[in-house]
């Protein structure tokens, strides 16, 4: 129960829906996915729910190309961050589709049964895990952020970034979905972080 309170106040706290009445507007369904952590101090099982999107019910399928760092880009990114002497970190992004950019068309979603209101139905603001184009679009919302601070991508690897300042590598970032591999001097390293603390709820 608490997990799914949590999930719900999530998806609450980053303006992912409105309720809207039921219409007959073709709707997606949806369900509640349960995982559980065994932590590895002793404690008690942790619980995660999430709401996930049955998106295979879209008769349109939006774009939902999203590009990861591929794995021949982790020998180079290593090699030179041990060459240039970077220090590597790594970074997850929370609720990370919930984070992403606004959709960009009507979805309609039936709320798992003990959400339901009658005549009730949710208009999704922010694309939910199980939708096509949710990779898709957290990779763009990731790209614009990138983009702003002068970033680029390496040729034939859209989720392999880097940044050169004065004719020197300043550092670079693989990323994959919601998690972040970067590597850097103090300086770049300390501009991204604060990006992500200012534009995103991470965790370590």
């Amino acid at each position: 129960i608490e997990a799914k309170e949590r999930e719900v106040s999530n998806l609450k706290d980053f303006d992912t829906f409105e309720e809207v009445a039921d219409e007959g507007q073709k709707k997606v369904g949806s369900r509640w996915v349960i995982t559980k952590k065994e932590k590895q101090d002793g404690q008690k099982t942790d619980y995660k729910a999430r709401i996930v999107a049955k998106g295979f019910h879209e008769e349109e399928k939006p774009q939902s190309d999203s590009p990861t760092a591929m794995r021949e880009s982790v020998k180079p990114f290593l090699a030179i961050a041990a060459n240039q002497g970077f220090d590597l970190e790594s970074v997850d992004i929370r609720a990370a589709f919930l984070q992403s950019n606004p959709l960009d068309r009507d979805v309609f979603i039936e709320p798992p049964k003990d959400l339901k209101k009658e005549n009730v139905i949710w208009k999704l603001r922010k694309p939910l895990y199980g939708l096509d184009d949710a990779s898709r679009k957290f990779w763009l919302r990731m790209r614009e952020l990138f983009g702003k601070m002068g970033l680029k991508t390496v040729t034939g690897d859209e989720a392999f970034y880097y940044r050169h300042k004065n004719d020197q590598l300043e550092g670079m970032i693989l990323s994959h979905v919601d998690n972040f591999n970067m590597a850097g001097n103090e300086n770049f390293l300390n501009e991204i972080r604060e990006m992500l603390k200012t534009e995103l709820s991470v965790s370590k």
